[in-house]
């Protein structure tokens, strides 16, 4: 079934919000996270990939490489919340999905001035509209990965990146929400949208835990049917996580 909405998600036919969801530690930002492998495409250049965006970059990208789509992702930290502004956030978003174009693509040369000489940013209702107006000129082809939404600061920040999910989705844009499920305003405003419930598979962690106790000094000198006890309570306690 994940799967499924998945692929549905990349090929357009569901909706046009994917909410990824679940406890604290159930693989949720192993999804979505970076990390850094070799492509063959962007000509060989060690460049960041991760499960969903690996399947997002392959499917905009047609057999000869030609880009057909856009890709943008950012990861909220609840170290960086200072940082995580709304404006700046969707700076972040906008820069990626110029820079994948090779051009100033139709509906962003307002912008492209104050980029070049590092002038201050536009005001909020200026880089939506921007935004919004770019993707309506690529209905479909633009998709945003937004991993641990809970971790931008609830107060300053979220609802203003809530309504901006909101109204890039209803121009077409495609986007990949991870989070947990604690916080009551983004359960309120995706609880309708197609969701998958991560959960950490109890043999991924059976085989985690193994390998670890196996690599530490002090836990190879414990005896077989403990360390198998130990990971047998650490199992039913875990509940997903």
């Amino acid at each position: 079934t994940e799967s499924l909405a998945l692929k549905e998600f990349i090929t357009g036919n569901s909706s046009p919000i994917l909410w990824c969801r679940g406890a604290p530690g159930s693989g949720k930002t192993f999804l979505a996270w970076v990390s850094p492998l070799l492509s063959k495409m962007d000509d060989d250049l060690l460049v960041d990939r991760s499960i969903i965006i690996d399947n997002l970059f392959y499917w905009t990208r047609c057999s000869s490489g030609h880009v057909v789509g856009h890709v943008a992702y950012l990861y909220f930290n609840y170290r960086s919340q200072a940082e995580q502004t709304p404006a700046k956030v969707l700076t972040c978003l906008l820069r990626q999905v110029i820079a994948s174009y090779g051009h100033v693509p139709k509906g962003a040369s307002d912008l492209l001035q104050p980029f070049k000489c590092s002038q201050s940013l536009p005001p909020w209702d200026d880089l939506v509209r921007v935004f919004g107006r770019m993707c309506a000129n690529e209905k479909g082809k633009i998709f945003i990965v937004l991993d641990a939404l809970d971790e931008c600061a609830s107060e300053s920040n979220r609802g203003s990146i809530l309504e901006l999910i909101r109204k890039l989705s209803a121009k077409g844009v495609r986007i990949c929400i991870t989070s947990r499920e604690f916080a009551a305003d983004i359960n309120a405003e995706l609880a309708n949208e197609v969701q998958i419930r991560v959960m950490a598979a109890q043999e991924d962690v059976r085989s985690t835990l193994q390998l670890k106790m196996k690599q530490r000094r002090i836990t190879r000198k414990i005896n077989k049917s403990l360390r198998e006890e130990i990971v047998g309570t650490i199992l039913e306690k875990s509940q997903g996580m």
